[in-house]
């Protein structure tokens, strides 16, 4: 009733057409392992290596205080740019004011307590003539 297994050139050849791009597909195409299991273990050794290098797996300095060490942070606020970035993607939109999603920067309300800024060039301001030349000064 069970179907034959697939070959196992088959099951490498599918294995690796299936890796994601990066490091651990790179070295799998580049030694061309023959073995479902060598396949497999290739990939998965080059993406620890590649974690291993990233995040700077090595000893620990040791350290002189015995007291608390402030948290990284970094990781956070990474986080927070990649959600602003998927909710722009999904067409959530945010307040550039305030950053609530009840509303656009032009209806806020925080913007509007703000005093207005008078730039000098309104209409009430501007002669009544129009001060561009048409030509027939001279």
């Amino acid at each position: 009733m069970f179907a034959d297994p697939l070959p196992e050139s088959v099951t490498v050849t599918v294995f690796m057409d299936g890796l994601r791009t990066g490091v651990a597909r790179t070295e799998v195409f580049r030694n061309r392992p023959t073995s479902f299991e060598e396949v497999v273990a290739v990939a998965l050794n080059a993406e620890h290596n590649f974690k291993s290098a990233r995040l700077g797996w090595s000893a620990p300095p040791a350290s002189s205080s015995s007291g608390p060490e402030p948290m990284d942070l970094s990781h956070a606020e990474d986080e927070e740019a990649e959600l602003r970035a998927a909710e722009a993607r999904r067409g959530i939109h945010r307040c550039f004011t305030c950053g609530s999603t009840d509303h656009l920067r032009p209806g806020c309300p925080l913007r509007k307590q703000r005093p207005a800024q008078s730039s000098g060039n309104t209409a009430s301001n501007r002669p009544s003539g129009s001060s561009r030349g048409n030509g027939d000064s001279q």
